[in-house]
């Protein structure tokens, strides 16, 4: 659970260890399985997918049941 952080304006996945087309996929997955609207962005040189802002609820109340509770910060501001 230590691959992904929240900001205030979505929740990042570091996916630097994933392929180009690996990432689109996900990116497809995310959006096609779940409703999720998400994009890959470069930060300092490497690829993340971000879940956009106005996906948040919904991501936070699919994950969230599968969070153990010490990594809650992960997805909710303190």
């Amino acid at each position: 659970m230590d691959d992904g952080s929240w900001t205030p304006s979505g929740f990042y996945f570091h996916t630097e260890g994933f392929t180009f087309k690996e990432r689109n996929l996900l990116v497809a997955m995310l959006h096609y399985r779940f409703g999720l609207f998400s994009t890959i962005q470069q930060h300092a040189g490497k690829s993340m997918i971000k879940i956009a802002g106005k996906s948040m609820p919904l991501f936070q109340n699919i994950v969230t049941p599968h969070f153990h509770q010490s990594m809650l910060y992960k997805l909710v501001p303190k």
